[in-house]
């Protein structure tokens, strides 16, 4: 099902435009541009559908952080990580299951999408593409970054020992 924006500050299609299941299960304009403004919460978005699994907030709060931060989650400043974790307790996970479009189980800390977070599938995307291909990418420079240094230090030892002259 698409998003409903034919829909226009609340003001439902009539009987005869839409089937009353479609009304309720769609999303208002206004409503989707709400949930969308928050680049933390179409990172959460983008987490689960590329997950499609229940995610625990941690794991949620780290990817989010480290998208926020253009770094990996093992790499992240413990204090970016709690203000994400905090933010998406308190603000973020609240909005977007108060829409019907994430399950945030609070008492197990645990969030799950739901069938109608697909109505925002083609406005969410994860930064530069596929999370798993962002991961790799950013493991590759690191170990060109690590090759490189090594070649450095190995010419600038044999500089140091007259092996090499300039």
């Amino acid at each position: 099902m698409s998003v409903d924006l034919g829909t226009d500050a609340g003001v439902p299609k009539s009987d005869s435009e839409a089937a009353p299941n479609d009304i309720e299960e769609s999303i208002r304009k206004d409503d989707l541009f709400h949930l969308l403004q928050s680049s933390r919460r179409r990172f959460v978005l983008a987490y689960l559908q590329e997950l499609n699994q229940e995610v625990s907030l941690g794991e949620l709060a780290d990817q989010v952080a480290a998208w926020e931060h253009n770094t990996t989650t093992d790499k992240l400043l413990s204090n970016d990580r709690r203000k994400v974790y905090i933010s998406l307790y308190q603000v973020h996970l609240d909005s977007l299951e108060e829409y019907g479009i994430i399950n945030f189980d609070k008492d197990r800390v645990f969030v799950t999408r739901t069938e109608k977070a697909s109505q925002l599938d083609p406005y969410v995307d994860t930064p530069n593409g596929n999370y798993h291909e962002l991961q790799a990418e950013t493991q590759s420079r690191e170990l060109l970054i690590q090759r490189s240094l090594v070649i450095c230090g190995i010419v600038l030892f044999l500089l140091s020992i007259g092996h090499i002259a300039l």
